[in-house]
């Protein structure tokens, strides 16, 4: 979105100024800025915070594509608890899917 200011003097010089605003331009653009994982790095428990997001399935991936963890989550639990203390130190992705989109966010684990 642009937002255009406008300014004149008393002498009658004017100059606009146009400001693009970035964001989510689109509701479900807004829902998967939202989801937070957190702490990252962390060392054994993550947390992912989904917001009002209807999360129907979330899967933590290693580099090779394996699947480590798996979780369906209760409807409406906002506070997701990955408890990767058997995984090695390694970049993981977490994978969250909704009946609509699915949303990756990366997640360090060191020890």
């Amino acid at each position: 979105m642009d937002v255009v200011a406008i300014a004149q003097d008393d002498s009658g010089v004017n100059d606009s100024l146009t400001i693009t605003v970035l964001g989510p331009s689109t509701t479900e653009e807004y829902e998967k800025e939202s989801v937070m994982l957190f702490p990252n790095p962390g060392t054994d428990l993550l947390f992912l915070n989904v917001g009002d997001l209807k999360v129907e399935q979330v899967q933590v991936v290693d580099a090779s594509g394996a699947v480590v963890l798996e979780r369906r989550p209760e409807p409406g639990n906002q506070l997701i608890e990955l408890d990767l203390s058997r995984q090695q130190s390694a970049i993981y992705f977490v994978r969250i899917f909704t009946g609509k989109y699915s949303i990756v966010r990366p997640a360090i684990i060191t020890r």
